[in-house]
């Protein structure tokens, strides 16, 4: 989880556009899958809170390429 973190900090969006924040983003909810299968209930409010920011930042992203974005 936190490689697929950090690999999403350093996205470079002027290079990569909002398809590579995308494929980062995907990443890192493949690794809070694996982390919430392993987690069990100890860490499940932790675990929400990750997904529902990255659905903020997917309805973001999915903003930005409607108004013209890369």
């Amino acid at each position: 989880l936190e490689d697929s973190i950090d690999t999403l900090a350093g996205v470079d969006v002027v290079a990569e556009g909002t398809s590579g924040v995308q494929e980062a983003v995907t990443d890192v909810q493949d690794s809070v899958g694996a982390l919430s299968s392993s987690a069990a209930e100890n860490f499940q409010p932790e675990v929400d809170a990750t997904r529902g920011a990255l659905e903020e930042l997917e309805i973001a992203l999915g903003d930005t390429e409607s108004a013209g974005g890369n």
